[in-house]
């Protein structure tokens, strides 16, 4: 997994990564002596990242050899068997160590495509598996001792899924698009998931831009209703603008799916400009305090000092999330035909200018 989770561990709330999971990993103590909670002794744990010895030959060998007294004897693993059995795990669920070990691992296990050429009716299942546990939330809950929340393991099942589009010549389009549903219900059930999700319809885009195409009115209303989440910004721009540089994923746009994501874009800037405003209203009260007991060059650079220290500036307005907001409206009206770009000059004219305190409207140099 690329995202960290929260877990108690010795008493105190850490950050650890599913798959970053260090040799030292020890059971999980009670943080309260009135509910002890039963804790069961770890099963699996990620080897250590250094895997080759600190001292190794530079020499190369032609070969490897093996001693003559050493007898080898090698036993083939049946395949079906094996997926059968992680189907059956993920289907009624099982002790949480296997399960959790099925689920972490198996998103690296389907990149090796070559291992599943010859059992397509297995990822055919396990597409279907994944898509309906995840759409009604079914899937087996992580035990309290654990520290884990069930958007946790929707995580790792999304991670999957999202291997899973690469196979899309072996899955009907019918599943294609059920995917794509997914993933939307995956931005809106859970906080954990909807940065993965949002990647993955992105990687959409590229592989299955018809089941896109097939629910971007969808897409975009669901878009248009996460807006306020600012930590979401820089990946729904990020989706919007790649999205311009397909055309066979948005062949039914039509004037009104153009207005949602001009208001997406625009809606970002507007926040942008609020929080940039209250950060500097915040830094120019503390310079009047610090004024007041300051003078001359001092004030000055202690307002300065306030003004890069500020959170709200490196971190609710990053200027990258600014410009590419910009980037995408420039994108997206050099996308439309020339002859209906007339319908949306004036709309987005009117909605990128905006009033200072004054009540003066400013408009900036990039909207010129």
């Amino acid at each position: 997994m690329t995202e960290g989770i929260q877990t108690a561990r010795a008493g105190k709330i850490g950050t650890v990564d599913l798959s970053s999971r260090s040799g030292s990993r020890q059971p999980i103590r009670p943080t309260s002596n009135d509910n002890p909670v039963k804790v069961n002794p770890y099963l699996w744990m990620y080897s250590s990242p250094n895997e080759l010895p600190q001292v190794f030959s530079r020499q190369s060998n032609d070969g490897v050899s093996i001693p003559s007294s050493s007898v080898c004897s090698v036993q083939m693993l049946n395949l079906n068997a094996w997926f059968e059995g992680i189907l059956e795990i993920l289907q009624n669920g099982d002790d949480w160590e296997v399960y959790s070990f099925i689920i972490v691992h198996l998103p690296s296990l389907l990149t090796n495509t070559s291992l599943f050429f010859s059992s397509m009716q297995f990822i055919q299942s396990l597409q279907t598996l994944l898509v309906s546990h995840l759409k009604k939330s079914s899937f087996q809950e992580p035990p309290v001792h654990s520290g884990l929340k069930k958007g946790d393991v929707a995580l790792c099942l999304f991670n999957s899924l999202t291997i899973l589009v690469s196979y899309h010549h072996w899955i009907g389009q019918e599943d294609l698009t059920d995917m794509v549903h997914t993933f939307l219900v995956g931005i809106g059930m859970w906080d954990r998931t909807a940065k993965s999700c949002i990647h993955a319809l992105i990687l959409c885009c590229h592989e299955i831009p018809r089941s896109v195409d097939k629910c971007l009115s969808l897409i975009l209303t669901k878009m248009s209703q996460i807006i306020s989440q600012s930590y979401l910004a820089m990946d729904i721009l990020e989706f919007l603008g790649q999205l311009a540089r397909l055309p066979d994923a948005y062949r039914s746009i039509g004037e009104d799916p153009l207005r949602t994501i001009f208001g997406i874009c625009i809606s970002h800037l507007h926040y942008s400009r609020e929080q940039r405003q209250s950060s500097l209203s915040a830094v120019d009260l503390k310079s009047t305090h610090t004024s007041s007991r300051l003078s001359g060059t001092s004030a000055g650079f202690a307002a300065a000092s306030e003004l890069v220290q500020s959170p709200g500036i490196p971190e609710d307005l990053p200027e990258y999330v600014y410009a590419l907001a910009y980037t995408v409206i420039t994108t997206w009206f050099l996308s439309i035909s020339i002859r209906h770009r007339s319908k949306h000059v004036g709309w987005i004219a009117k909605n990128l200018a905006w009033k200072n305190k004054q009540d003066e409207e400013i408009v900036e140099e990039q909207s010129q």
